[in-house]
């Protein structure tokens, strides 16, 4: 027995781990939840660095800006230049007699009755028609220049420019781009071959211009036009372009 017993091999009993008898360490809060420590302020060098690149981004906005607008009024297209060929320029001397016709768009200040209306209507005509012969006459006779006769019918108590003919067209002068663009007196087709027949230097004999009466539209089919007489004329042709 013994010597079977000292034969078999003997088996060592099994290791448990140490523990260890110190406290566990509490983790370091100085790289976890901590605030960093505050950077250094930038030195001058880059604060000028940095004020010198926005000033130059400035300027570069600020130039390119400019080629922009530049670039923008040369796409524009160039102003129009009215042509003057075979236009005329001028002046004209107007003496109405319109304010009593039918249908006149200012009231009739007065008026009683249509006979009235007609009566008045006819003064207005016997006096400009005396008008327009004397200052004919004055013209023709070298008593009165263009311009004075202009002036003598502007101040005129009855057809000029403060009587009750104010608001209508009154003597002045038209230009080249007012024959061009037809305005004004120069509306008037009736008108504009009066005119062109003028030689230059020149000027017409008293003609009456007429008006259209009709309130209806132009467009509309059935507007018939109404023309009365409305004033007299005298057109001088200063320049032929």
């Amino acid at each position: 027995m013994n010597g079977t017993d000292q034969s078999r091999p003997q088996t060592a009993a099994p290791s448990t781990p140490s523990v260890s008898s110190q406290p566990p360490q509490p983790i370091s809060t100085s790289t976890f939840g901590a605030k960093p420590p505050p950077s250094p302020p930038p030195s001058p060098a880059k604060s000028r660095k940095k004020l010198l690149f926005l000033i130059l981004i400035l300027f570069i906005i600020s130039a390119l800006g400019g080629v922009y607008f530049y670039w923008s009024q040369l796409k524009k297209p160039a102003p129009e230049v009215v042509k003057t060929s075979e236009s005329r320029e001028g002046k004209f001397i107007a003496i109405n007699f319109d304010h009593y016709n039918p249908g006149a768009l200012i009231p009739y200040a007065g008026i009683k009755d249509e006979s009235e209306r007609e009566k008045r209507l006819k003064d207005e005509r016997e006096y400009a028609d005396s008008l327009a012969k004397s200052i004919y006459s004055d013209l023709k006779s070298g008593n009165l220049t263009f311009e004075d006769v202009m002036e003598k019918v502007l101040n005129d108590p009855k057809v000029g420019a403060k009587s009750e003919y104010q608001t209508s067209l009154q003597s002045g002068s038209f230009t080249a781009r007012d024959y061009i663009g037809k305005k004004g007196l120069l509306n008037d087709d009736a008108v504009r071959k009066k005119i062109d027949k003028i030689p230059q230097g020149q000027y017409s004999e008293p003609f009456v211009q007429q008006v259209d009466l009709s309130i209806c539209e132009k467009t509309d089919p059935n507007c018939a036009p109404k023309y009365a007489d409305a004033r007299w004329l005298i057109v001088k042709v200063e320049k032929i372009l």
